[in-house]
């Protein structure tokens, strides 16, 4: 042993060793990025409230790696630094969450004892899921049969997608809750949900006596609630932000979902020998054919918000801003304006809607 170097003394005290009060700050900050990216936001957000927490229990500086699983963070108060990294199993979406969570950030005191963030922090992680899962099952599948509404699909359709979403959802939530392999699981849900719309279109046909030309328009829908929205969305966000870590990892994520979905979905179409043919549009009254257009715009976005666990008012405003947006993408594609052009405009009149209306929500709250 260096003779330079102190004998280690098994009875020296902890707290020479181990900075407790570094420990306790670094690890509520920590704590409450984790609690962001368990909910599904992007790595931007969660840098964000860890540093307003930092800030809060006298952390002037901090340096935080965050992936799509995990983050590595390091504090340094003085001289003094420490290194963590927490991990995720699972991660989700829960809008709900998220908004709690900027919530605490705005009300934050200057200067926050460590007890009182982890007061805070332990009232929002006890807050329970805002809808049950039965709720849920309905609305979900209720989300599924608007889709296929505006995917030109008939009564029939609808009728045949009610039930096989509903029971697919269930399924995947309770094999979600056994933690099986999630792309498994995904994989299961998809040939389940797809598999139960044929057999029930054909029930449908056998007791109808023929079949119906728009068939194909549910056999997706049946499973569209698979498809990996709010991981993409927040994949591009990151992208664009050149955080590689998070974006990438996220964006391969939801690759990978939408794989498992289309073997899943492709399974059965194959062994069922159903093809997914050109669905004519929808036909009929112009006043119910737009009533039934525009109350699926609504009903689709409004049953996706619920199953990202967003609050009804948030919900609600969601849906009404599909109806806004949806309308003139249907109306062009009735004008014959290409399908990947119309989306597009829809799509970016529904964003500067939802950015007008964050705005409008920070201007109440500053006045």
């Amino acid at each position: 042993m260096d003779d330079d170097e102190p004998a280690f003394d098994e009875h020296e005290n902890e707290d020479a060793l181990e900075p407790r009060h570094l420990i306790r700050r670094s690890d509520v900050v920590l704590r409450a990025g984790i609690l962001m990216l368990v909910a599904g936001t992007s790595g931007l957000r969660v840098r964000e409230v860890m540093q307003a927490v930092a800030r809060s229990v006298g952390i002037g500086r901090i340096r935080a790696q965050v992936t799509y699983t995990d983050i590595v963070l390091t504090v340094q108060r003085r001289s003094i630094f420490r290194t963590q990294v927490a991990e995720i199993n699972a991660p989700g979406v829960n809008a709900h969450r998220i908004a709690m969570m900027q919530r605490l950030v705005r009300d934050l005191p200057r200067r926050a004892r460590v007890s009182e963030v982890n007061a805070m922090l332990d009232e929002i992680e006890r807050t329970p899921r805002l809808y049950s899962p039965w709720g849920l099952v309905l609305l979900v599948a209720l989300a599924c049969a608007s889709v296929t509404v505006l995917s030109n699909g008939g009564w029939r359709e609808v009728l045949a997608v009610l039930p096989a979403s509903a029971f697919a959802y269930w399924l995947h939530r309770t094999l979600s809750g056994l933690q099986l392999n999630h792309l498994a699981v995904v994989l299961m849900s998809a040939a389940t949900a797809t598999g139960l719309y044929v057999g029930l279109t054909q029930l449908l046909n056998l007791a109808l006596g023929g079949t119906s030309p728009r068939m194909a328009a549910g056999l997706v829908c049946a499973a569209i609630f698979l498809i990996p929205g709010f991981p993409l969305v927040t994949a591009g966000l990151d992208l664009t932000r050149i955080d590689l870590l998070t974006g990438i990892p996220r964006l391969m994520y939801a690759f990978m979902v939408l794989l498992a979905m289309a073997i899943g979905v492709w399974g059965v179409a194959t062994l069922s020998g159903v093809s997914p043919a050109a669905v004519p549009p929808l036909a009929g009254d112009p006043i119910a054919v737009w009533t039934a257009l525009l109350a699926a715009s609504f009903f689709a976005v409004f049953g996706w918000a619920t199953m990202f666990n967003s609050p009804w008012r948030m919900a609600l405003a969601s849906g009404v801003i599909a109806i806004i947006g949806n309308t003139p993408r249907l109306l062009m594609l009735q004008a014959g304006v290409r399908p990947h052009v119309a989306t597009f405009v829809g799509c970016f009149l529904m964003g500067l809607l939802c950015a007008g209306r964050v705005d409008c929500s920070r201007w109440r709250r500053s006045s």
